[in-house]
């Protein structure tokens, strides 16, 4: 399924509630983004909803100010952020999204 948005602010809004509604039911999906810091290309197969390592401490910020989202990064075992405005794919529940 292909989404395309006329604007920034849609495809973010868009991709987040996509992840967040992945991560409620914590299944494992995969996402593939550009990264902030370097541009690299980068597919992660995550998950959401894992409370391991998780001390209750939270956060010193809020994630959504800076258009991320926390999963659980399956192949390093760590919990990851993934910046909606970058993500291109999402294979989720044998459904591909490609987003323009």
């Amino acid at each position: 399924m292909v989404q395309k948005f006329d604007n920034k602010k849609q495809k973010t809004n868009a991709v987040r509630k996509l992840l967040i509604n992945a991560n409620k039911s914590n299944r494992i999906y995969s996402v593939g983004f550009w990264k902030r810091s370097t541009g690299d290309y980068r597919k992660m197969v995550c998950r959401g909803g894992v409370t391991k390592g998780v001390s209750g401490e939270g956060l010193k910020y809020n994630p959504n100010d800076h258009d991320l989202v926390t999963v659980f990064d399956m192949q390093k075992k760590a919990h990851r952020m993934i910046p909606c405005e970058n993500v291109f794919k999402v294979k989720d529940r044998g459904k591909h999204y490609v987003i323009k």
